[in-house]
C-alpha cells in the first residue's frame, strides 16, 4: 500500500498530525516555535524529525516534499477572545501568508490549513504573494469550509476554518435532534460530554494504581497509575459558583447559558486558557458524598474532549501551560475525517485499526495551582441585579461612582458604590445614577400597596442587613480578593461580596412582590425631570439597592460589628 507523507507547520502539540498519524500517514517533518509543543511533538511522534524554529527563520526548499502539508497559523489574533476581535489583523496574516508560502514552494498534492472561522473575512480566493515580499507567484485556495468538529465524532462542538486542497471529509455524526432528516446518511448522534467524563475516574480520589481505566474515544485500557493528567482538585468555592452562575444564567447583555454544562451534548469549544470563573467556562457538577460541588475540567478530560488517547502525553511545565497545548490543538477526530478523505481520493482503504501510540514516557504531574490573585484595587464593578433586566430597563450595582465617601477615620474610601437604572437600549439609553435620598423623596409617587411592600423590604434591610454589609473599601478590597470571603465570620458572609449583594436584593424583592404584579406599571418622575411609566418590580429593586449603596458608602454598620481585622484601611488613612 502506498504510504503518503506529511509536513505539519506550526504543528503545536500534534492534534493535527495525530489524525493522519492514526491512519497510517507518514509523517516527515513537524515545525513549531513553543518549546512546550516541541517538547510534547517529539515525546507521541518520536519517528517524526521536529524542528524547533520559527517558521520565518525556515527556508522551505530546505524540506523534504511530501504528499501533504498540513498546520494551523496561529489564530489569536483572528479569534473574538483577543479584544472582542480587535486583534492584530496584520500580524496574523503574516503567519498564514508564510505558511502559503511553503505550499507555493513545495507543491504538495494536497493541502490542509486549519484557523478560527473569522480568518474567511481576510482570506481572498487567491493571492498574490510576491505583493507580500516573497518570491513566490499567485496561489491558489480552492477550498474553504467551516467545519464543525462534533459531526466527526468529537465530544466537542467547536468549528474551524478548513482552507486548502483537500477533498470533503464525510460527516458522521449529527445532533439527536436532527437525526429523523439525515438517517440516509446513517450518521451517529453527537458524541456527549458525559461520555468522557463519566467513563473516566473521579478526580478527586486516584484508584489502586492496576485498576484498568478505558479509554473513553477509543476503547482501549491502561493501568490506573499510568492516567496522568486527571487526580486534581478543579472544585469551584462558593463564591466562583456564584459569579460563574450569574455570568452563565443572568448576564446583564448576552443570553442565559446552561449551568452546569448539558452534559448530553458535546462540550463547547475547548479553550487555550482555562479561567475558572468565566461565562465560557465549562463547568461539570461532582458529587461528594451528599453534596452537590461544581468543578472544571481536568486537564486529560479537556484533552478527550479534543480527542486526544488518555495515553497522549503533554509536557507543559504549569497547568496553564498543558491547557495552552490542549485548547490550542485541532480535534484529533476532525484531522483523522481529513485524512480519510484523502486515502479515499486517492483510492487508498482506510486501516480497520487505528495506529496510536501507547507507549509514551509519562509527563511530569502539574498541580492545579490557585495562587492568592489580588487584582488591583481599582478593579471595577458591574453588573445588574437579577430580575431587574426587563426590558426597556436594567438596574445594575457598579462601583464607578466619582464621590467616594468619607471613611471611619477621616479619609476617603476607594470607591463609591452606585445604583444606576438604564432605561431603553443602544444608543437611544438613558442612564440615572439614583441615591438613596432621591428614591426615598419619591415613595409617595408608589400607589398606597407598593409603598406598603417597599417599606416591608426597607424594613428587612435595616433590621437583618445593615452591620453585615461591607463598608465601600471593605467591599471593595473583597472584590479585588485582598480579603476573601471565606475567611469572614460564617454569620458574616452573606453579604460580603458584590454579587452576594444583588442575589441578595433580588431574593427580597421577589420573595416580598407576587410574580403576577412585577409588571405592573406606574407614572415616576426620573431624576432629569421626565417622567416614565417604570415597572414596580424594577422600582423595588432600585429602591433596595441604593438603600444598600447607603450602607456601603456611608454606614458604619460593618466597622461597628465586625471584628477590626476583616476591615480594609486604604494606604494613606491615618
Amino acid at each position: 500500500m502506498k504510504e503518503l507523507t506529511v509536513i505539519d507547520l506550526f504543528c503545536g502539540c500534534g492534534g493535527l498530525s495525530e489524525g493522519f498519524r492514526q491512519l497510517g500517514f507518514k509523517l516527515l517533518v513537524a515545525v513549531d516555535s513553543w518549546k512546550p509543543a516541541v517538547e510534547t511533538y517529539k515525546q507521541n511522534h518520536p519517528e517524526t524529525e521536529v524542528i524547533h524554529s520559527k517558521i520565518e527563520d525556515l527556508d522551505p526548499k530546505e524540506l523534504p516534499k511530501a504528499d501533504v502539508i498540513i498546520g494551523g497559523p496561529p489564530c489569536e489574533e483572528f479569534s473574538f477572545a483577543k479584544k472582542g476581535g480587535a486583534g492584530d489583523i496584520k500580524k496574523g496574516l503574516g503567519l498564514v501568508l508564510r505558511y502559503l508560502y511553503f505550499v507555493y514552494v513545495l507543491k504538495p498534492k494536497y493541502w490542509v490549513m486549519e484557523n478560527v472561522p473569522r480568518l474567511v473575512n481576510f482570506l481572498p480566493n487567491q493571492i498574490d504573494l510576491s505583493k507580500y515580499g516573497f518570491d513566490a507567484g499567485v496561489i491558489e485556495i480552492p477550498k474553504k469550509m467551516v467545519l464543525n468538529a462534533a459531526d466527526f465524532g468529537t465530544p466537542q462542538r467547536r468549528e474551524r476554518l478548513i482552507s486548502g486542497n483537500y477533498p470533503t471529509p464525510q460527516q458522521t455524526h449529527a445532533p439527536s435532534d436532527r437525526l429523523a432528516k439525515v438517517l440516509r446518511y446513517n450518521l451517529e448522534p453527537w458524541v456527549p460530554m458525559r461520555k468522557i467524563v463519566e467513563s473516566l475516574p473521579s478526580p478527586l480520589s486516584r484508584p489502586d494504581r492496576d485498576v484498568l481505566v478505558k479509554d473513553p474515544n477509543y476503547g482501549f485500557t491502561i493501568p490506573a497509575h499510568r492516567l496522568t493528567d486527571h487526580f486534581m482538585n478543579t472544585i469551584l468555592d462558593e463564591e466562583e459558583v456564584l459569579m460563574c452562575r450569574k455570568l452563565k444564567e443572568n448576564h446583564s447583555w448576552y443570553g442565559k447559558m446552561k449551568f452546569p454544562d448539558d452534559m448530553d451534548a458535546p462540550a463547547r469549544t475547548v479553550m487555550a486558557t482555562q479561567i475558572r470563573v468565566s461565562r465560557e467556562s465549562i463547568i461539570l457538577e461532582e458529587k461528594i458524598g451528599d453534596k452537590v460541588a461544581y468543578r472544571t475540567p481536568t486537564l486529560r478530560e479537556l484533552a478527550c474532549f479534543q480527542g486526544f488517547p488518555i495515553t497522549y502525553q503533554f509536557f507543559g511545565k504549569t497547568f496553564a501551560e498543558k491547557a495552552h497545548l490542549i485548547g490550542d490543538a485541532v480535534p484529533v477526530p476532525l484531522s483523522r475525517a481529513l485524512a480519510k478523505a484523502i486515502l479515499l481520493q486517492e483510492g487508498i482503504k482506510a486501516p480497520t485499526s487505528l495506529a496510536i501510540n501507547l507507549e509514551v514516557p509519562l509527563a511530569p504531574e502539574v498541580k492545579m495551582e490557585r495562587k492568592e490573585k489580588r487584582h488591583p484595587l481599582t478593579r471595577k464593578f458591574r453588573d445588574h441585579v437579577p430580575g431587574s433586566r426587563i426590558a426597556p430597563f436594567r438596574v445594575d450595582l457598579d462601583n464607578k461612582g466619582d464621590s467616594p465617601s468619607i471613611n471611619f477615620l477621616g479619609g476617603r474610601h476607594l470607591k463609591e458604590w452606585c445604583t444606576r437604572l438604564y432605561v431603553g437600549s443602544g444608543k437611544n439609553v438613558c442612564v440615572y445614577k439614583l441615591s438613596w435620598d432621591y428614591l426615598k423623596s419619591k415613595l409617595k409617587f408608589l400607589p398606597a400597596r407598593y409603598r406598603k411592600i417597599a417599606e416591608k423590604i426597607l424594613n428587612e434591610i435595616d433590621k437583618e442587613w445593615c452591620g453585615k454589609i461591607p463598608d465601600a473599601s471593605t467591599l471593595q478590597a473583597i472584590w479585588c480578593e485582598h480579603l476573601r470571603v471565606e475567611d469572614l465570620p460564617e454569620s458574616y458572609r452573606t453579604l460580603a461580596s458584590p454579587y452576594r449583594i444583588i442575589e441578595k436584593i433580588s431574593n427580597i424583592v421577589e420573595k416580598n412582590l407576587p410574580k403576577e404584579e412585577w409588571y405592573v406599571s406606574v407614572d415616576f418622575p426620573l431624576p432629569d425631570g421626565k417622567r416614565s411609566k417604570i415597572y414596580v418590580k424594577i422600582l423595588l429593586i432600585s429602591l433596595a439597592t441604593a438603600r444598600v449603596c447607603e450602607e456601603i458608602n456611608n454606614g458604619n454598620g460593618w466597622v461597628n460589628n465586625v471584628d477590626k481585622k476583616f476591615v480594609f484601611i486604604p494606604s494613606g488613612t491615618s
